[in-house]
């Protein structure tokens, strides 16, 4: 692969359409404040009482030394810690449009990263095939966000077999994420091993776990398409011919089982899942996630 091609200043531009036309937070990191809260309240200071305030908020000691009616000012404390788990194997190489799956997702995980940033929350990454090939730990500020967005960018990175159970065991053993992290796996799913539930059951437990599902157009149904084609999976090198419209119905079928797989043993922890199709925009998607989340988390 020669490179990959990421338009994150693009994406950035549509966010701001698509908030000046009507979403009410002043920008994509005011949905992720929503949804994702910080571990409480601080104090900072005093301000005077208005008319809108709650009676129940005026603090009568510091009202007493100042002559009037004060209420106290509190802060949410964050400190939130967000981690990207991407999935870069073989299968996310696979385009039947102009953009790859695995760019897609490095734009999505881009955008994100950006988000979190701008509230000074801690983010970092790994990117991972049949084991972790590259690892970001979380940190703050502007330099660590463009850490991610060249990682996301180098196309050595990207390639291999797949195995999300080895990807999820390394970050168990590693042992740098803490409990309640805010965790989003970035894949399309498809090829999970054996054993795979146990493992995102033990991530559903550990972290604030969210699944991204990003699939192709292809991955969820076949294409019309006369007669007899040769099939090849890109995981191995099995081989077999079908007739397209025949093997429709059962092949959508058998996509539509995976995700619903998928979201069964993600519910089981709470855990939450958003499906996305690479020829689509993600932007307003994942405002919809944002609210959903908002809601029922």
């Amino acid at each position: 692969m020669k490179e990959i091609r990421l338009n994150i200043q693009e994406l950035i531009t549509k966010l701001e359409v698509i908030l000046r036309k009507g979403f009410s937070q002043d920008m994509l990191a005011g949905n992720y404040m929503a949804v994702y809260k910080g571990k409480g309240l601080e104090f900072v200071g005093f301000r005077e009482y208005s008319p809108n305030d709650d009676a129940m908020m005026i603090d009568w000691k510091a009202s007493l030394r100042t002559h009037k009616p004060m209420v106290k000012v509190m802060q949410e404390e964050r400190n939130l810690t967000v981690f990207f788990l991407m999935d870069v194997s073989d299968k996310m190489l696979l385009s039947s449009h102009e953009k790859l799956k695995c760019e897609f997702a490095a734009e999505l995980v881009a955008t994100l990263s950006y988000a979190v940033h701008g509230v000074g929350d801690n983010v970092g990454l790994a990117l991972f095939t049949d084991k972790v090939v590259t690892f970001i730990p979380p940190g703050i500020g502007r330099n660590q966000f463009f850490r991610i967005l060249k990682t996301l960018k180098n196309p050595a990175y990207y390639g291999g077999s797949f195995d999300l159970g080895a990807a999820l065991s390394y970050l168990f053993k590693l042992n740098i994420l803490k409990p309640q992290t805010v965790v989003f796996i970035v894949s399309d799913f498809i090829g999970l091993k054996p054993g795979w539930e146990y493992a995102m059951k033990i991530a559903g437990l550990k972290f604030d776990l969210n699944a991204v599902v990003v699939r192709d157009p292809i991955d969820n149904h076949l294409p019309e398409i006369p007669g007899n084609v040769l099939f090849g999976d890109v995981m191995s090198d099995r081989k077999m011919i079908a007739n397209p419209h025949e093997a429709q119905q059962i092949y959508e079928h058998e996509a539509h089982a995976q995700i619903e797989r998928l979201r069964e043993e993600l519910n089981k922890t709470r855990s939450s899942m958003i499906a996305l199709e690479t020829d689509k925009p993600f932007i307003h998607d994942i405002f919809t996630f944002f609210k959903f989340r908002q809601r029922y988390k």
